[in-house]
């Protein structure tokens, strides 16, 4: 197999990474441990199912009234432990400088619960926060790849 990057974890966040990718061009592999029934990871049983755009159970309701967005801006940046990532989700070693190649978001990043919610972070309420960390490593990744 031959890939510009893989991601590892099939969850909402590495979709959210391979979207950027791919959308940039990149070829990526995408490793999970769960089968390809559980795509999606945890967001599957977060929001009672996963629906990709496009699909017929995504489709919207016009009588359900207009999507509503929320802009996301990094107002603080602090881990829960896991790896210590920049504002790239690039990973950073022992030293505080980026790791060539290597990306973390979400919970191996330690954002779970943590971001501007701190440790008392109500389930879901960082969920935003998890999906942008996403968003930042599969960018920052195309970009390194171009």
């Amino acid at each position: 197999m031959d890939a510009d990057v893989i991601v590892i974890g099939a969850g909402l966040v590495g979709l959210v990474a391979a979207h950027e990718l791919t959308a940039a061009g990149r070829k990526v592999i995408l490793v999970d441990q769960e089968n390809a029934a559980n795509l999606g990871g945890q967001a599957f049983w977060s929001f009672g199912g996963l629906f990709l755009v496009g699909t017929p159970e995504q489709r919207l309701d016009p009588a359900a009234g207009p999507l509503i967005a929320v802009r996301l801006n990094i107002l603080t940046r602090k881990s829960l432990g896991g790896i210590q990532t920049d504002l790239d989700s690039r990973a950073l070693g022992q030293d505080g400088l980026p790791i060539d190649g290597l990306y973390a978001a979400r919970e191996v990043a330690g954002f779970g619960g943590g971001g501007v919610h701190g440790y008392g972070a109500l389930e879901g309420t960082f969920l935003g926060g998890c999906v942008f960390s996403g968003r930042a490593a599969g960018r920052a990744a195309a970009r390194e790849t171009a």
